[in-house]
């Protein structure tokens, strides 16, 4: 079958609108024929169709019993003409008709009658949103949601229904978009009697509570070919009586949520006070990161740290709440203890990150490298325990261990790591050292353990259902062994939750609400001034996270990777077109490198072998990865 030649091919991301007639294949021809024309007349009348169509911003596919739109300039586009469609169809009762939208990827080639057609992974997850869809449904992939809850109009029409498992037993979570008017508010079929669905009475999807900062630091700056966009804020959640060990891993739903900080610049580490009144947390308000105390609920946070030039971070409170135990680059970096509100600070160690108390305040549990997130852990990590009395230390495992966490009775420690290098796991070991026992063995990142008070649950960060939010599972605090399956506290967040502190009470939770968006920019250098000349260029745009990007020794292309729950290789021109994705699996494909005759790119992986990608002499087209 001749297929158009792989250098030809050009991708670009394509926000589609699948849409097509339940029950097409049961209509007698005429009827067919008759509804498919209806269903046209009605999408071409449409004005987000005209607008797009005007503006050469349009491909529009016919699949048979229905069709695919793809737009070229945002994920509003076919949300606002699915909207159309639906309100159009009030007219036509007996058009049934189901719509699935995803942003993705996308390529154009030409079929065996040299017409326009689409391919890639843009368009076949539109078509898998879809055929999780009932008639009169609007069905959004998580991917377009996210990007929707960036504009308060879209918020309050946007509705978690769960996952929905598709071709292959992939799984996709799914949101359904309805209005008092338009679109269809039941669960699909799908979705009834599944786990989704059981905890909800009025058998209607829940609206999504978003835990990414609306409104906060947003800040671009050129490192490289790098410029990185933060979001990063503290929420607190209460889980309300009634949150009890379950035997599957359905999400808790009696969940309050609230917003603590909305200053500009990110605030990280943050720690409640036993009591659960106040938190500490680091900002970088003062131009290094300080501590600041502030009352929950309130606005007014004070800096325990002003009197401190270096960076001061990851503090915690003590069990009676009188001391703060921290990490400072003052003198050299170490460990630090201070009062509660900021006085007669004291060195206790030289070394140490991520400090944890012991249940009787007498001595505290250090990691010897520091986690800020999971993408950015340095080399293995032991754990110590440092006598707050006289800094006697004794070393509790060689590791890889990260993030300790101290059980409430004494009885073990939990932390996670990666001792064969390969994806994020949680333990927990015996305050001694030995005994260890694996919480986590999914494919998913687990990271940030933290107990519970009561030594009942372990929480803890995953990714295992796309977006890195709060999971807990049931644990015995003498033994480690599990007693549940783990289930998610928070779900269908916008941004990475990350940092966990809970109250003595156990039912309250502070935590930040981290959103990272990295693109690639590039600025004129003068190489006989060792000067930068003229603003930073963008290269890249879009919410992808760009790393380590390397230019063909002839200058024009780019080769990068992305970071988040699938890293993959791209190479872009270096005017920004023509951006082109080389591996799209489950492999952790990083730091892309150019041959030097530039046919080839090395980069690493967690595959069996270290792959090299084979490119056609003299132009950057991609044929498949070739192993050495």
């Amino acid at each position: 079958m001749p297929q158009e030649p792989v250098s030809d091919l050009k991708f670009e991301i394509g926000h589609v609108l699948f849409i097509d007639i339940v029950g097409y294949s049961k209509l007698l021809i005429h009827e067919q024929s008759e509804q498919l024309q209806e269903l046209k007349n009605i999408v071409r009348g449409t004005d987000q169709f005209r607008r797009a169509q005007a503006e050469g911003k349009l491909l529009s596919l016919p699949t048979g019993d229905g069709g695919a739109l793809v737009f070229r300039n945002s994920p509003e586009e076919p949300v606002t003409c699915a909207l159309e469609i639906s309100k159009a169809l009030k007219n036509h009762p007996d058009l049934r008709v189901r719509m699935g939208i995803h942003s993705g990827p996308v390529n154009e080639i030409a079929d065996l009658n040299e017409q326009a057609n689409v391919a890639g992974a843009g368009i076949n997850i539109a078509q898998r949103v879809m055929d999780c869809a009932d008639a009169g449904h609007i069905l959004l992939s998580r991917h377009v949601a996210e990007d929707l809850e960036h504009y308060s109009r879209w918020r309050p029409l946007l509705h978690e229904l769960g996952e929905c498992e598709v071709k292959h037993g992939a799984k996709i979570s799914i949101i359904n978009l309805y209005t008092e008017e338009l679109g269809n508010p039941e669960p699909p079929q799908k979705f009834k009697g599944a786990n989704q669905t059981e905890t909800r009475p009025d058998r209607r999807a829940t609206p999504i509570t978003r835990t990414a900062v609306s409104v906060g630091y947003k800040r671009a700056m050129a490192v490289a070919l790098g410029a990185i966009a933060v979001l990063g804020a503290l929420w607190y959640l209460v889980l309300r009586p009634g949150s009890a060990i379950r035997e599957t891993a359905k999400p808790i739903t009696n969940v309050n949520f609230t917003q603590l900080t909305d200053l500009p610049g990110p605030e990280y580490f943050p720690s409640l006070s036993p009591d659960g009144k106040s938190l500490i947390y680091v900002s970088r308000a003062s131009g290094n990161w300080d501590i600041y105390l502030q009352r929950v609920g309130g606005r007014n946070p004070t800096n325990l740290t002003k009197g401190s030039t270096a960076d001061d971070t990851q503090p915690a409170f003590s069990p009676d709440g009188e001391r703060i135990v921290f990490r400072s680059e003052r003198e050299g970096g170490g460990i630090y203890l201070m009062g509660a509100t900021g006085e007669s600070a004291r060195r206790l160690s030289d070394f140490g990150y991520n400090p944890v108390w012991s249940p009787d305040g007498e001595r505290v549990l250090v990691a010897t490298e520091s986690v800020i997130q999971p993408s950015t852990r340095p080399t293995k990590s032991q754990l110590w325990t440092i006598k707050v009395s006289d800094g006697d230390r004794r070393l509790v495992t060689e590791g890889d261990a990260l993030q300790p966490s101290w059980s409430p009775h004494g009885d073990r420690i939990a932390y996670w790591g990666r001792p064969q290098g390969g994806q994020g796991d949680i333990w927990t070991i015996s305050a001694d050292g030995r005994n260890a026992v694996r919480v986590t063995s999914e494919p998913s990142m687990d990271w940030n353990p933290v107990w519970s008070p009561d030594g009942r649950y372990l929480y803890f960060c995953s990714d295992r259902t796309g977006n890195m939010n709060i999971w807990r599972v049931p644990i015995a605090e003498k033994t480690g062994r599990l007693l549940g399956t783990p289930e998610a506290v928070t779900s269908g967040a916008g941004a990475s939750t990350e940092h966990i502190s809970l109250a003595q009470d156990g039912r309250r939770i502070a935590y930040v609400a981290h959103e990272e968006i990295k693109n690639l920019k590039k600025v004129t250098f003068d190489p006989s001034t060792e000067k930068i000349a003229g603003e930073p260029v963008p290269i890249t745009r879009g919410s992808l996270q760009c790393f380590f990007p390397d230019p063909s020794p002839d200058g024009d292309w780019l080769a990068y990777y992305s970071l988040g729950k699938q890293e993959d290789i791209f190479i872009i021109h270096a005017d920004g077109t023509d951006m082109r994705q080389l591996t799209d699996d489950v492999f952790k494909d990083r730091e892309p490198r150019w041959s030097p005759d530039g046919k080839r790119i090395a980069f690493t992986s967690d595959r069996s072998k270290t792959p090299l990608i084979s490119f056609q002499s003299g132009k950057p087209g991609p044929n498949k990865a070739r192993w050495p």
